[in-house]
């Protein structure tokens, strides 16, 4: 009677310990897909809340060149309306052209002006997408984009054709030269908000932890 009750009870610890073990797998089972989604959920949680610290971080910076890209687009259509301005000042320049060939240098001219700020408003756009999302190469990007720009704008405020005169009447060409400005408030502010070197990243993580 005793080796019996010995059999059953090993029987019956045997089944127990196979049941508990199968319930563990698949426990472990159901918690595996339940948990991948949270793990990838704090990871969107993370990108957002890093472009979030970086877009408040460079608020000075980014209203910077919000304000150049507005004076691109002003750049631009400037010209536009003041073609009038643009065909008397090349007619002084060169009384005996004909009407026919003035208004094809006022065609020539917003072509060219056109180009520059399609291109201006493209690097405006890059820069903001880069300082919001917290490129470490916007610094650079925008230092060298200022100073390409501003060669160009100052050439083209400058610049003097065969006649002896600029090629643009002057209103036009500083107004051609204004982002320039707002372009370099904006590289001294990126370049006063993003330190090089571990203190960079010292401030980086006191903010991402506040």
């Amino acid at each position: 009677m005793k080796v019996l009750v010995a059999r059953f009870n090993r029987h019956l610890g045997r089944h127990v310990a196979r049941g508990l073990h199968d319930h563990g797998r698949r426990s472990a089972a159901v918690r595996r897909p339940n948990g991948a989604p949270s793990l990838q959920l704090s990871a969107t949680n993370q990108g957002e809340a890093s472009v979030r610290v970086a877009t408040h971080h460079h608020r000075p910076v980014i209203a910077a060149l919000l304000v150049g890209l507005a004076l691109t687009i002003i750049s631009v259509i400037v010209p536009y309306l003041d073609r009038a301005g643009m065909a008397n000042h090349i007619r002084a320049g060169y009384p005996n052209y004909a009407q026919a060939q003035i208004d094809t240098a006022v065609h020539a001219y917003l072509i060219v002006l056109t180009g520059v700020g399609v291109l201006g408003l493209a690097c405006w756009l890059t820069t903001i997408w880069a300082v919001c999302t917290g490129k470490r190469w916007a610094r650079w990007a925008a230092a060298g984009i200022f100073t390409i720009a501003t060669a160009v704008a100052l050439t083209l405020l400058l610049i003097r054709d065969t006649s002896g005169d600029t090629g643009l009447p002057p209103p036009l060409g500083w107004i051609g030269v204004l982002p320039s400005g707002a372009g370099l408030a904006a590289v001294g502010l990126l370049r006063r908000h993003s330190p090089s070197g571990p203190n960079r990243m010292a401030r980086q993580a006191t903010q991402c932890s506040s």
